[in-house]
């Protein structure tokens, strides 16, 4: 008696296994891919807060700015002010004693 005919084919195994396997590596290479873009993702926001970061910085350090020349204007506002007052002060006699005062000398 043959005994092939009662274990049937192995065709419709190794077919369930090739099957398996090929979904198996498409999924494995969407999920490639999905990593991929989700890296991309985070390294978009990653240089993104980065860049939020120094320019808030920078706005930081303009706001520590001291703008010198100002300062330098105000100086100068205030030196003529003080070269005029001491202008109008230098022009005027000093004062003198009065003529006819009576003058105290002790010896």
């Amino acid at each position: 008696m043959r005994t092939d005919n009662l274990q049937g084919s192995t065709a419709p195994a190794s077919s369930a296994a090739s099957l398996a396997f090929q979904t198996a590596f498409v999924q494995q290479k969407q999920f490639e891919e999905t990593i991929a873009r989700v890296s991309e993702k985070q390294l978009k926001a990653a240089k993104e807060t980065q860049a939020a970061k120094e320019e808030t910085h920078q706005v930081d350090r303009v706001k520590d700015f001291v703008d010198v020349n100002n300062g330098d204007n105000k100086l100068k506002a205030h030196e003529v002010a003080a070269n005029a007052a001491n202008a109008a002060t230098s022009a005027a006699p000093p004062p003198g004693p009065s003529v006819g005062a009576k003058v105290n000398v002790s010896v």
